[in-house]
Formats: structure tokens, sequence, C-alpha cells
């Protein structure tokens, strides 16, 4: 059986290996795809603290945009705690309340 270089770097004869080793480099193509959490500036920082307190001041609905290693997650509602000491931001949604993780925080927007 000849082997040659397939498209994505590995040799056509590896479609006869173990299971276990299958799962193994499909698992490192994931963690090859994964992103990394951009670096927020102290500006950034500094505007999305705002919003938030205006959410749980005024009842304004907001989004918090919250960074996934595959993509980015979005909850829409009105905040009702910000928890720094677990770092975390208790929203009301539609769906009920949700828990997200201060940490986790990319983005938050006005929804328009």
């Amino acid at each position: 059986m000849s082997k040659k270089l397939t498209g994505n770097g590995r040799w056509e004869s590896s479609r006869m290996m173990l299971p276990e080793h299958r799962e193994s480099l499909i698992q490192l193509d994931r963690e090859r795809e994964k992103r990394r959490k951009p670096d927020l500036d102290e500006q950034h920082q500094e505007d999305m603290a705002m919003l938030l307190q205006e959410s749980l001041q005024d009842k304004l609905e907001i989004e918090l945009v919250t960074f996934g290693g595959f993509g980015d997650d979005v909850t829409r509602g009105v905040v009702e705690d910000i928890n720094t000491y677990l770092r975390r931001i208790r929203i009301a949604t539609a769906a009920g309340v949700e828990w997200v993780p201060l940490d986790d925080l990319v983005e938050v927007n006005r929804p328009y």
C-alpha cells in the first residue's frame, strides 16, 4: 500500500488506525481550532462596568457576550446582581435567571 499525504497533512493510510488513536487525533484538531480569549483594555472594561451598573440600577436590558473556546455566547436580559466576590453576574432573561461568570465577559451592549 502506498502512502500519500492528504490535504490535512495526514497519511492516507491513517484510515486504518485504532479508534482510540483516531479519537486522539480528532481531539488534537479541536484544540488547534480553539480560540484564545482576547485581552480587554482598561477603557473597554470600564465601559462594560458602566453598562452593567446602569442595567442593575435602572433595570435596562443589555446583552452580555461571553467568551467560549469555539464561539461566543450571548445572554440578553436585566442584571439583578453583580457578585464581585464570586466573580459572577445574575441576569434575568426571558428563560429565567442565569449566572454569567465575570471572567468570561468580553462585551456588554445595549440591544437596539
